[in-house]
């Protein structure tokens, strides 16, 4: 069997990809692609193949929201679900011919090579084949994209960061040389977030592509695009928002925050773009000029450069901090809130008296 291993990177689709693999996974068996369930989380990250490749010193939310209670049960539970998957993968092989393992934080999780050794490791000795799939995206545009995702996950950061600190997002070089290094026999292919460059302008359509030759579009359920950036008045608006309702209270997820995040993606889409001004662009483009025209000449020898150029730019450096909200959007906020809380309340109530 082979495997597909889509390993992001981050801000290039993956959540759409993931979303569409998942609720066509029956149809997908069809045509002997198997998308397993085990290690999936949310609308189909395939996160949990990660964590069986952590170090046990590594904590992200995921680790959090499991609540173990010492690291004792962190490995116990973290073997029974990979104990789950490699059945799972056995299964798989009597009846499919492909299987497509998606997450992002393959790439942005795993990335000292001891962990990259110990997915390899996990992976190898199941499939006859492995094809890495990687989607890279110009770091500027990435860079924002990043700060909007920062932001909904319950950050305050109020401006772009440095291209030094980008490095792991951007350097495309460096990326594909780890995975080769810790991958030797897989193929690697390299796709560009863009849409002049996507097939049919769409990620979904572009990494069905890359599936199966013969697919047909048609013959699949395509859904709208899911985790797009905040619009600037969407970014400053949940900034603020984000001191009084952190995404975690006493070690637990604030189940409030979904309700915000909501209603901020919901009724701020007022066409305001975060854009970067003409310093910041200078600084990416000469940071990442040299790993850039690494890749291009590698995978893109026929084209002069590798990414589109940014072409519209703030007159001044942005800084949320200084973007004004107007109060009717407060107001709203409120009334979303108070609705919410009103119809839990309600909830609460006609369980209690069944």
């Amino acid at each position: 069997m082979k495997l597909l291993l889509h390993i992001g990177t981050k801000k290039t689709g993956t959540t759409s990809i993931q979303h569409f693999l998942k609720q066509n996974r029956e149809k997908l068996l069809e045509n002997k692609i198997y998308i397993p369930q085990s290690p999936m989380v949310a609308k189909g990250n395939h996160r949990w193949v990660a964590v069986f490749a952590y170090n046990a010193s590594r904590i992200d939310d995921l680790i959090i929201g499991q609540q173990f209670k010492n690291n004792q049960e962190r490995s116990e539970k973290i073997r029974k679900r990979k104990d789950q998957f490699l059945s799972e993968c056995q299964e798989a092989k009597a009846t499919c011919n492909t299987m497509i393992l998606s997450s992002e934080q393959f790439h942005s999780r795993l990335q000292s090579q001891e962990e990259i050794q110990r997915l390899y490791s996990t992976l190898n000795p199941i499939f006859e084949e492995i094809e890495i799939i990687l989607y890279i995206r110009d770091p500027l545009k990435m860079a924002v994209s990043s700060l909007s995702t920062t932001i909904k996950a319950g950050g305050i950061d109020s401006t772009l960061n440095t291209p030094s600190s980008q490095d792991l997002e951007g350097n495309h070089y460096k990326t594909i040389n780890q995975w080769e290094k810790n991958f030797p026999e897989a193929k690697i292919t390299v796709r560009r977030f863009e849409k002049s460059r996507l097939i049919d302008g769409d990620i979904v359509s572009d990494f069905c592509s890359q599936i199966a030759a013969n697919f047909q579009k048609n013959d699949y359920t395509f859904f709208k695009p899911t985790n797009a950036t905040l619009s600037l008045t969407g970014m400053a608006l949940l900034r603020r928002l984000n001191f009084k309702f952190p995404r975690f209270t006493d070690n637990k997820p604030n189940p409030i925050r979904k309700t915000i995040v909501e209603f901020v993606e919901k009724n701020t889409d007022d066409g305001s773009e975060f854009l970067p001004c003409e310093e910041e662009f200078k600084l990416y483009e000469d940071y990442f000029a040299e790993p850039n025209e690494k890749v291009r000449s590698r995978y893109f020898p026929e084209e002069r450069y590798l990414f589109e150029s940014q072409t519209k730019l703030a007159t001044d450096k942005i800084n949320l901090e200084n973007i004004k909200i107007k109060p009717e959007i407060y107001e709203q906020v409120i009334e979303n809130l108070w609705e919410n809380k009103r119809r839990l309340e309600l909830k609460l109530k006609s369980i209690k008296s069944k």
